[in-house]
């Protein structure tokens, strides 16, 4: 905030209006900007500002260093010289960006070449986020180490499953009603409603966020025609939406412990994951897959969070304009994900052929089939990643040097090396649970839908799902 506003001795002025000497000895001087010069504070309000956005574009230049418009880089560091900028700039920023997208331990090599696009596109986001995104040790996956890597933010883990299976509320974005959940291609045990045709909207109850301002030809992007209102998640998932406590995020940069600091690396995001943490993260992916009734006949459907306006009177008045209460609108805040319809798609694809998998190989056709559906949430989730570290070979489901893996298991330490399945890995574990816990899923669309509910939560706590290669 620039300019001044009051007059006399009430006069607040936003804006220092001398000359600025900020990190590296760099002297930033606009004064000549003012319109009196002798009396700086008696300056007119448009010159204030002028001088307050000049003082700011010189801060950036110096930092991003764009400082004389040249194409050429003028990284060298010498706050002398009119033309320089700030040296250790390029490193500074180009090491956080790669820790919020790719890795918390870049290689020299790696935090060299984003540095270097930095500097030669003198500061400029597109190239840097593209030099990030495309390094060679970031796309290979044979240049990939056991340290490169980071564990993603509780938030962000929970936002990729909701986004990756097209989860949904029933707060729109417009009123556009050509688009899901809107478009009348609702199941058929919802009785054909339409949760577009809303009545009793008035000028002063406004739902959707068009109505506020958002650009029509934006909300048009939008595959899905509705907002997930998560407001506070603190608990659940360590952070809510925009809440951090500081500028600096939700965690140090730098922060580390246990054997990752015996390792001489950080992890920033370790910071959030307590045991209790950890917990609370883990019981909100199962509420999202398991805590609700999926039959679909019914509008309290779905994971119940925050409601539009913060209450329910709220969200009541927005939907009907004088607070009925009663109505499908006090559950269009809930989140659901349609486990059926997921379920029934991968069953109509190959390798299915009429909702089954032949059995083959001394396998069942259950277990085939489940296979073929981790598979799937393996590909949207984790690239495909899962079954590349987790390969299925019962030949290897025991380990002939251990008699067990948990003292929880009755025949732990029996004396038998042959009974403990103690070599299997945690793909198989999956799929075998899958098919102990709901047989063959080929006639029953209900198996189909808890097989598919119990894999998506059994994946997304696994560590190659909360941890991004």
């Amino acid at each position: 905030m620039f300019g001044s506003s009051g007059s006399g001795a009430s006069k607040i002025i936003y804006h220092d209006l001398g000359v600025k000497t900020i990190a590296g000895g760099r002297v930033i001087d606009n004064t000549n900007l003012l319109s009196n010069q002798t009396t700086p504070g008696n300056s007119s309000n448009n010159s204030m500002i002028r001088m307050g956005i000049a003082d700011i574009e010189d801060a950036i230049d110096w930092f991003a260093g764009k400082v004389d418009g040249n194409p050429g880089p003028d990284f060298t560091g010498n706050a002398a010289n009119a033309n320089a900028s700030h040296a250790s700039t390029p490193a500074f920023v180009s090491r956080r960006l790669i820790q919020r997208m790719t890795t918390s331990n870049p290689s020299s090599a790696y935090l060299y070449r984003v540095s270097r696009a930095f500097k030669n596109s003198e500061g400029c986001m597109r190239d840097v986020c593209k030099a990030i995104l495309l390094d060679p040790e970031v796309r290979n996956p044979a240049a990939i180490t056991e340290s490169f890597g980071m564990k993603k933010p509780p938030l962000e883990s929970y936002m990729q499953l909701l986004r990756s299976f097209e989860a949904y509320s029933l707060l729109p974005i417009s009123s556009n009603n050509s688009a899901p959940p809107f478009n009348g291609n609702w199941p058929a045990v919802e009785g054909g409603y339409d949760p577009g045709s809303y009545t009793g909207q008035g000028p002063y109850h406004k739902i959707f966020l068009t109505d506020y301002g958002y650009p029509a030809n934006q909300a048009n992007n939008f595959r899905m025609n509705c907002h997930l209102f998560y407001n506070l998640t603190d608990v659940q998932l360590s952070m809510s939406p925009f809440a951090q406590e500081s500028v600096f995020n939700f965690y140090l940069p730098d922060f580390t412990k246990g054997v990752v600091k015996s390792a001489a690396l950080v992890a920033p995001e370790l910071q959030l994951a307590t045991e209790t943490e950890v917990v609370n993260n883990v019981n909100f992916f199962w509420t999202i897959t398991w805590a609700w009734d999926t039959s679909r006949n019914t509008r309290s459907d779905g994971q119940s969070y925050n409601r539009l306006g913060g209450t329910t009177q709220n969200q009541r008045e927005a939907f009907t304009g004088g607070g009925t209460s009663g109505g499908d609108w006090d559950q269009s805040h809930r989140i659901r994900i349609d486990f059926q319809s997921w379920a029934d798609l991968i069953y109509s694809q190959a390798p299915f052929v009429a909702n089954n998998i032949p059995a083959s190989g001394g396998r069942s056709s259950a277990s085939l089939e489940d296979e073929a559906m981790v598979d799937f949430i393996d590909k949207r989730l984790m690239a495909g990643r899962f079954k590349a570290v987790y390969p299925f070979d019962a030949s290897d489901d025991e380990d002939p040097t251990r008699d067990g893996f948990s003292p929880r298991n009755p025949l732990h330490n029996d004396g038998d090396l042959t009974n403990d399945l103690d070599g299997r890995n945690p793909r198989e574990w999956i799929i075998h649970t899958m098919t102990d816990s709901f047989g063959d899923g080929s006639d029953s669309e209900v198996n189909r839908m808890n097989k598919f509910r119990t894999a998506l939560y059994l994946m997304t706590i696994t560590p190659e799902y909360q941890v991004k290669k």
